[in-house]
């Protein structure tokens, strides 16, 4: 029989090593030690842990593309990919790699959202007023803004009906938009004055008509007779309205339009000319 000896000084058949060396054995029996084996190098091989970054943000709805490094034999990362990189949203992520049979496992990488606040914008003055008006609509803070004008200040002012809203850069690059606000434009109302004539005394009445249009009614009219204070009279049903003027006095009474005032939300008034 005979007993196997290694150069690290174990015995057996076989041994496990897990450093550098050269490694053989010899043989003993009753009549001595056997030459020695032939000569084993073994080398180990250092496997560097990957870095594929530590934490990031990136904008809402986009990707951070991670990268393993290069020169590895494979990759495995912990949503399944097998490539160098991955382009990925929200999580958390590690990569395994291979080198020449090592093996290494990166350190967990998160990759989060910016939080972007949704910009509001504030309306200095009436979202509806009359033809000739305007309103003054205004965004919070940011970095830059665009409007759906083509305008890329904060504030705006408009004279015009339609939707109107912004989209914001922060300071992160990440865009947001504002909800959208309404502008209302009423028209001016124009009205016009008809009737009038010559009576004998006593012999009737004529009839001098307000008639209003380009608005909601009731209308009310504003006029003056013979250059006197201005007096008013409202439409009750439709929009003309007609004051009737007597003969039982003898003279001459000139009606002049002075204006009209419309019943929408906005109330336009408008001057107006014209007399019988």
């Amino acid at each position: 029989g005979s007993n196997i000896t290694w150069s690290t000084g174990a015995t057996g058949n076989s041994i496990t090593v897990n450093s550098a060396g050269s490694y053989y054995c010899y043989s003993t029996n009753g009549c001595g030690n056997s030459s020695n084996s032939n000569v084993v190098n073994v080398t180990t091989v250092t496997c560097p842990t990957p870095i594929p970054g530590s934490n990031f943000s990136v904008c809402p709805g986009a990707n951070k593309t991670l990268d393993a490094g290069a020169g590895y034999d494979s990759y495995q990362w912990s949503n399944g990919a097998t490539s160098r990189t991955i382009s990925v949203g929200p999580g958390t992520y590690t990569v395994t790699v291979s080198k020449d049979g090592c093996f290494a496992t990166s350190a967990p990488v998160t990759v989060s959202y910016y939080t972007v606040a949704t910009p509001t914008i504030n309306v200095l003055g009436a979202l509806r007023f009359c033809q000739g008006g305007s309103v003054t609509l205004s965004c919070s803070n940011a970095a830059s803004y665009l409007w759906n004008t083509g305008a890329n200040s904060q504030s705006i002012t408009v004279g015009s009906a339609g939707t109107y809203y912004v989209t914001i850069t922060d300071g992160n690059g990440c865009s947001a938009t504002s909800a959208a606000v309404n502008v209302a434009v009423d028209p001016l109302a124009t009205a016009t004055i008809s009737g009038g004539g010559s009576l004998c005394q006593n012999s009737g009445s004529a009839a001098v008509t307000f008639t209003g249009s380009s608005g909601v009614a009731p209308y009310t009219f504003s006029y003056r007779v013979n250059g006197g204070t201005v007096q008013t009279i409202t439409t009750t049903s439709g929009n003309s309205v007609a004051i009737s003027v007597p003969s039982s006095t003898v003279g001459t009474y000139t009606y002049s339009l002075v204006g009209v005032q419309e019943s929408s939300g906005s109330i336009c008034g408008n001057s107006a000319s014209g007399e019988v």
